[in-house]
């Protein structure tokens, strides 16, 4: 009979740490891979919300005071007995466009601390802070609508800008009640079907630019029924050439924390007629930090001669670009193996829980600030 031949119990052994070894380094290559895969895939999220929220804040902040081909240097003639100045507690001026509020004690040499980026505090607290030509301008007022209030992430800025809807209506005459528009250019505008109707209009020819409530539109007529309306500003709407209307918008940008987390993201208001707020729309998770600086033209010309915070501007019509800081970050924590530090507002951190962020700065001209003599 032939010897029967076998594998020796050692050599097993050592066939299956080998084996247990190179499934060891497989597992560690596929986990390594999926690891970095994940961080690249967060890593675009992250930058890809950067770069939203900054186009969606550049588009509006360039159109800022827009009112038609009006001279930028000429004031909106406020043309209701209800808008009569400051409109409210939300301070309406459409002669501003822009205005901010700085968090206390958040200069651009100042060091930050992340641990309050995620807690609030009311809006209407001393904490956010303003600058203009008078004490309606300064201080804390204007943040208020209507006795309402919210919280907003702490040691981050707040933007309020003013502008108009893209819809232009052919105005054909007007009177102390009413305007009568073509109705071909009213598509955009309330119907009869608007349960709320009710819109602050932005009646402008190259001369003249005023502010009047409306209260109805009548597409069939061409008819829009005016509220509250001054007999002296209307004179001057019957003797414009030519006029165009255009609804006016007030949208605020501030960072809010949402109910499903304890992270902050950007969140937009919009003004109602009656001076407060619609509902809040969260616009985009994952902006855990906003800041702000004005460039207000100081001598007369047309360019920044100085980046400011918001209780530092002297006059809010005198503003004519914004530099804007934001600082993105991952939804979920331990993404990356390790902590690292990220340059944020002048300033270097690092935050251990092995997110990964992501800082965004951009300068925007306020387009219709850039043009004329502000002098």
């Amino acid at each position: 009979m032939g010897r029967q031949q076998g594998s020796l119990l050692i050599e097993i052994m050592i066939s299956m740490a080998i084996g247990i070894f190179l499934m060891t380094g497989a597992l560690q290559v596929l986990l390594t891979t999926k690891q970095n895969f994940l961080a690249r895939e967060t890593l675009t999220s992250v930058e890809t919300n950067g770069s939203l929220a900054m186009n969606l804040l550049a588009s509006e902040i360039r159109m800022a005071g827009y009112r038609g081909c009006a001279a930028a240097n000429r004031d909106a003639l406020i043309g209701t007995s209800s808008l009569n100045g400051y409109y409210s507690a939300a301070s309406l001026d459409v002669n501003i466009g822009i205005r901010g509020w700085e968090y206390n004690n958040t200069d651009i040499n100042s060091t930050l601390n992340p641990e309050n980026w995620v807690q609030t505090s009311s809006f209407n607290s001393g904490n956010w802070l303003t600058g203009g030509v008078d004490t309606a301008q300064a201080a804390t007022a204007g943040k208020s609508t209507s006795g309402s209030d919210f919280t907003i992430a702490r040691e981050s800025d707040v933007l309020r800008l003013w502008s108009v809807e893209p819809y232009v209506m052919d105005i054909q005459s007007a009177n102390d009640t009413s305007l009568t528009a073509n109705p071909a250019t009213m598509t955009n505008f309330p119907d009869s079907s608007d349960s709320n109707p009710e819109r602050l209009l932005i009646v402008y020819d190259c001369e003249t630019t005023v502010l009047v409530k409306a209260t109805r539109f009548n597409h069939s007529s061409g008819t829009v029924t005016l509220s509250d309306t001054i007999p002296s500003v209307t004179s001057l709407l019957s003797t414009m050439n030519s006029p165009q209307a255009m609804m006016l918008r007030m949208v605020q940008y501030s960072l809010e924390i949402p109910s499903y987390t304890n992270r902050p993201s950007l969140y937009r208001r919009e003004l109602k007629v009656d001076g407060d707020f619609k509902q809040k729309v969260e616009v985009l998770p994952g902006v855990i930090n906003m800041q702000v600086l004005y460039g207000e033209n100081l001598y007369g010309s047309t360019n920044a001669n100085a980046y400011l915070r918001a209780n530092e501007v002297s006059d809010w019509k005198k503003v004519v670009s914004v530099r804007l800081w934001i600082l993105t970050e991952s939804a979920n924590d331990m993404v990356i193996p390790a902590s690292s530090p990220v340059v944020y507002y002048g300033n270097t951190y690092t935050i251990n829980d092995r997110r990964i962020r992501r800082e965004f700065m951009m300068t925007v001209t306020l387009r219709n600030r850039a043009l004329g003599d502000w002098s």
